[in-house]
């Protein structure tokens, strides 16, 4: 199971590290990277949206193709010949994405409920794990001069390969197990829960999107570091978000999901109004590096509250799609934001949207079941407290 989130993570970390190589090559503008971003995040919405309708047949087989294709399609941007294949190109992999990522982490949190103990960060830690490597092989790749049409081809079709043998193995999950709501709830609380997890999503995709997205290019305008040192934003912010998936269910298994969400939030926050307040190179990198440690948690604690909510994956499949949404709404909001009061202040957004978790996890007790039960032990909790 780790080896689809592994290969899932370097397949991002591979492609996100050789776009401006790309963006040359092609001629593009930064609006029509934007926009074959946005395709993208359609692509994802959307198969994430109807990822349960592969649920209920059994994740095995989609996940195998999934995975499959979306290492294929790594060599797309590379051999893109203009923007509208580009843009095709990323339809295509958000689409998979999307899928893949709804499934994957459907079957990692099956595993969980069986081992009876919190594993879903861990899952996580390794796609943040394969992003670095990805990363790091696309930084070889432009050192050596290769282009990315051959780099990216390399890569994909051999994960590609790789992917058939050790991906073969996941298990044929079918939907989740109703932990969180007693059976016979109102469909107002089933729906008040799946709108509190999928903000959840939403806002981690947002606070992770605008750490990583916007790090080196704050360092370098208001920490005034050189090229070298603005780089480092995105590094730390890696490192210290793989870090702590790492270790963040053993955090899990002595508190609580709830707690550990709030936690999450609260550093994430801290770390940006830090960096907001103190521009200079070594304490933003600082705040950048508590961004990543926060941020780590929220996304895999959102998928495997929304997983455990009901047995058929709806829950799972609209937080997966609220998630991606975060990508469509966060960059072009922070942006303009940037545009009309500066990006230090724009980072304020990402700030508060931190902060508010505290707040709803304060609000709520959606997430107040220790994933280290068993499902029976979380049902029996529950409807002793309703």
């Amino acid at each position: 199971m780790s080896t689809a989130f592994l290969f899932f993570g370097i397949t991002a970390g591979s492609f996100l590290a050789r776009l401006s190589a790309i963006k040359e090559h092609i001629g593009l503008t930064d609006g029509q990277v934007g926009v074959a971003f946005l395709m993208f995040a359609i692509g994802a919405v959307v198969s994430a949206g109807g990822g349960r309708l592969l649920l209920a047949r059994g994740a095995r087989r989609p996940v195998r193709i999934g995975v499959f294709l979306m290492c294929a399609l790594l060599a797309g941007p590379g051999l893109a010949p203009s923007f509208v294949a580009l843009a095709l190109v990323f339809l295509l992999t958000g689409a998979c994405a999307g899928g893949v990522d709804m499934l994957i982490n459907s079957q990692a949190t099956d595993i969980e409920r069986t081992s009876g103990r919190p594993m879903i960060n861990s899952f996580h830690g390794y796609w943040s794990l394969g992003a670095i490597v990805g990363s790091a092989l696309a930084v070889g790749a432009a050192a050596a001069a290769i282009p990315p049409s051959i780099h990216l081809t390399v890569v994909g079709v051999g994960l590609a390969i790789a992917s058939v043998p050790l991906v073969a193995a996941v298990p044929d999950t079918r939907g989740g197990a109703a932990v969180l709501l007693a059976p016979g709830s109102g469909w107002w609380r089933v729906g008040g829960a799946v709108a509190v997890i999928s903000l959840l999503a939403l806002v981690s995709v947002t606070v992770e999107g605008a750490g990583g997205d916007w790090s080196a290019i704050y360092l370098r305008d208001f920490g005034r570091a050189p090229e070298s040192v603005a780089a480092l934003g995105f590094g730390v912010l890696s490192v210290a978000m793989t870090l702590v998936r790492f270790t963040a269910d053993r955090l899990t298994a002595i508190s609580s999901t709830r707690a550990v969400t709030a936690l999450g939030g609260l550093v994430a926050g801290l770390g940006f109004l830090l960096a907001v307040a103190f521009p200079a190179p070594v304490i933003s990198l600082a705040g950048f590096a508590l961004v990543g440690a926060g941020a780590a948690v929220l996304f895999p604690l959102a998928m495997t509250a929304a997983s455990n909510l009901d047995a058929r994956g709806n829950a799972l499949s609209f937080v997966t799609a609220a998630g991606y949404a975060g990508s469509i709404i966060a960059p072009p909001l922070i942006g303009t934001a940037a545009d009309h009061f500066g990006l230090r202040l724009a980072l304020i957004i990402p700030a508060v949207a931190a902060l508010s978790v505290v707040g709803m996890m304060a609000s709520t007790r959606v997430l107040s079941s220790r994933t280290s039960r068993r499902s029976s032990d979380a049902t029996e909790r529950v409807e002793s407290e309703a």
